[in-house]
């Protein structure tokens, strides 16, 4: 365009002025606009860092119900409360709700009478395996035939849990709450008492610190190959590098831990008893009439295989196969729980839940967020 002036002004004075008032002709026409955009940008940006404050702020109100949770629970639920310093300039209030099997906790923050941001986050307890009747740690939960699960000596807190999906098919009746990460699914006039949750957020479930049993009996002088007992006899503590067989009628009273590196079986009419604890690396099945009747509900463990009762006799115990599959069949009843990755339940019994093996008390047990949503 200079190029072209020049031209036009070749031999021409004052040229330089005429291309002067030009430019300030262009400026004038592009300026304005120049200026609005970069207000507009500075007024989003301000749009921009309050909402992010906001949201520190409600965020900050989680965490503070998250921490009171922890350390200081409310007697009564629902609880509301205003945190007494402003964050960010916000004002932030928060309500915990207990809902289900956990809390709800809603975070408002508002920086003025236009704007605000809401957090909603649910927060559940860390259990332990004994705070269910029956739970799937790594899949389905299946109860199939005329079984009943309730809880002893107040009824309807016999609660189960998978991490997957249940199903319940037959007259199955579930005197508690059910929770799955997936789908419920009930057939041929199932019923449960309590509350349903399907697609639930995944509950942590704590096992037991396998160390501490095999601590007990690490430095014993072990029992090598396999052992079968067929008569009455006590053992333990010991420790197992074989397979562990209960025949006959015998009658074996479990003192401390029996750790064995195979598997165990109880046939025939074999009877355990006793307040010790087994652990069996390999699978573990009550078959027959064999009957595990310690005391104080001790743990029976499969570490990598699977737990099968399908005698005629109860079984007394918390069965747990972290790595397996717990399959309760014929017609043996159970007084405690079933744990395993999976859980089978294809019977005609009852599955009775002692309150007792209950340790779980929201105000006491630490606490893990597991969602979190801006609303």
């Amino acid at each position: 365009m200079v190029k072209i002036i020049k031209k036009l002004t070749a031999g021409e004075e004052g040229y330089m002025f005429a291309v002067t008032l030009i430019l300030l002709m262009l400026g004038a026409l592009l300026l304005p606009h120049l200026l609005s955009f970069m207000i507009t940008g500075l007024n989003t940006s301000q749009v921009y860092e309050n909402e992010m404050y906001e949201l520190y702020a409600a965020d900050a109100g989680i965490e503070d119900a998250f921490w009171k949770l922890n350390n200081d629970p409310p007697d009564v639920y629902p609880y509301s409360y205003q945190i007494t310093d402003n964050i960010n300039g916000n004002t932030v209030t928060v309500a915990i709700e207990q809902v289900d099997i956990g809390y709800k906790i809603t975070s408002i923050a508002i920086m003025d009478s236009t704007s605000s941001t809401m957090i909603e986050s649910y927060v559940v307890p860390i259990y332990s395996i004994v705070d269910f009747a029956a739970a799937s740690l790594n899949g389905d939960l299946t109860i199939k035939g005329n079984t009943t699960i309730d809880s002893e000596p107040d009824p309807d807190q016999a609660n189960i849990y998978a991490n997957g999906d249940i199903n319940l098919n037959g007259t199955v009746t579930v005197l508690g709450n059910a929770t799955a990460t997936g789908s419920i699914n009930m057939i041929g006039g199932a019923y449960i008492s309590g509350d349903i949750l399907p697609n639930y957020p995944e509950v942590e479930i704590q096992g037991p610190d396998m160390s501490q049993y095999w601590d007990e009996v690490k430095n014993l002088e072990p029992i090598e190959g396999d052992l079968s007992i067929n008569e009455d006899t006590n053992v333990g503590p010991a420790h197992i590098t074989g397979d562990l067989s209960l025949t006959s009628d015998a009658v074996v009273t479990i003192a401390g831990t029996v750790w064995v590196d195979g598997s165990i079986t109880m046939t025939g009419s074999s009877h355990v008893e006793g307040g010790g604890t087994l652990v069996a690396v390999g699978d573990i099945a009550v078959l027959g009439s064999g009957e595990l009747e310690p005391e104080n509900y001790p743990f029976i463990f499969s570490t990598e295989g699977n737990i099968d009762t399908g005698g005629v006799d109860r079984v007394y115990a918390v069965l747990y196969a972290p790595n397996g599959n717990v399959k309760i069949t014929g017609t043996s009843g159970i007084s405690g729980s079933a744990i395993g990755a999976t859980v089978e339940i294809h019977t005609s019994c009852t599955l009775s839940y002692p309150l007792e093996l209950k340790t779980h008390d929201p105000t006491e047990d630490s606490l893990r967020i597991v969602s979190w949503e801006i609303q």
